[in-house]
């Protein structure tokens, strides 16, 4: 196998003292193979290099995926080689923040409980130290989003993995708070701010719910309002059916998805949005057939028979079904988008 010059001199020293090696496409015609030393400091270098690599604005994120794939279980390594003698507050941080995102978001997504306090280790401040943008970056939008994305509830998922960490706990709960004055700062990016709002959804209804509720309202930035639906979607509370089913009808699609899954999320949930439907407070069209159909095979009988009874086929002109459900019918025509039938 022929291999650049210009990338020989990291991977040949590699290639001497090997353990384990892995193969990952790093363009779209060059394939390198990485060894991981038995050697400690071997291995820390390897992996300095990969870091470098992730940062290579002219890597594609395909490029990036497959490297942070080929790495799985060393997220808090490669994070701390990336802010490596990083300034914050400068140009330089954000030009990181998608690699270091893309690096953790992955972790969170794994679940593993070793990677995962590794990871907040590294980027929890310290107890005499403000909350920087990469960590609100690394905390909210990849652990708790990737924790999230696979179908987790964050909150206790890492009240699990830090339970007899307590100097961590204790960073924790602080950088939790400080994420609340970074939201409110319009100063700081929304994207960012996003984070925020994921980190502190975690405190709980009774303590954050007035301020996530406040991002939710008409007219706020649509990230922003991302922050706050899918913060209250984290939040175990009879509190949050009500404040996301009256933001729907004003939700961009994007923002309504998210809102709608975070009501399929639990029991009680699904039951306000079918009361929702009942009481003609819902347009049922905005839900769509595939969670429509969801419901109808939920696994609690109740909600399952009230499904049936609320949405019930008819027969349409064009052969396919539609939903009859009082306030208007849902075309489900098969090859058709969801749509309201006249």
């Amino acid at each position: 196998m022929m291999l650049d010059n210009a990338l020989r001199p990291w991977i040949i020293p590699s290639l001497q003292n090997m353990k384990s090696l892995h193969s990952i496409l790093l363009t779209g015609t060059v394939l390198i193979t990485l060894a991981f030393a038995a050697n400690p400091l071997q291995a820390q270098r390897d992996l300095n290099e990969v870091a470098a690599h992730l940062l290579d604005t002219t890597k594609t994120t395909a490029e990036r995926a497959a490297l942070v794939e080929a790495h799985a279980g060393q997220a808090a390594v490669i994070l701390e080689a990336m802010v490596k003698g990083l300034k914050p507050g400068t140009p330089e941080e954000y030009k990181r923040i998608s690699a270091i995102w893309q690096v953790t978001v992955a972790a969170g997504k794994r679940n593993e409980a070793h990677e995962i306090r590794h990871v907040l280790a590294v980027a929890l401040p310290q107890p005499d130290a403000p909350l920087l943008d990469w960590q609100a970056v690394v905390i909210g939008g990849g652990i708790i989003n990737g924790l999230g994305l696979a179908g987790h509830w964050p909150g206790d998922r890492i009240e699990e993995i830090l339970q007899s960490e307590n100097q961590l706990k204790v960073r924790w709960n602080r950088a939790l708070d400080l994420a609340a004055a970074m939201a409110d700062n319009e100063k700081t990016p929304t994207g960012t701010r996003y984070d925020a709002l994921r980190m502190i959804a975690l405190e709980g209804w009774e303590k954050r719910g007035a301020q996530l509720v406040k991002y939710l309202a008409r007219g706020v930035n649509a990230e922003l309002q991302q922050g706050a639906v899918s913060g209250l979607a984290d939040i175990k509370s009879p509190h949050v059916a009500p404040a996301l089913l009256s933001a729907i009808p004003y939700l961009s699609d994007h923002n309504r998805n998210f809102a709608l899954d975070a009501l399929l999320r639990d029991d009680t949930r699904t039951s306000a949005l079918l009361d929702a439907v009942a009481a003609k407070r819902l347009d049922p069209a905005l839900i769509g057939d595939s969670r429509i159909a969801k419901v109808k095979s939920h696994d609690n009988a109740r909600i399952r028979a009230r499904a049936e009874k609320l949405f019930y086929p008819v027969a349409s002109e064009e052969g396919g079904a539609v939903y009859s459900v009082g306030l208007a019918s849902v075309d489900v025509t098969p090859g058709y988008p969801v749509r309201l039938s006249g």
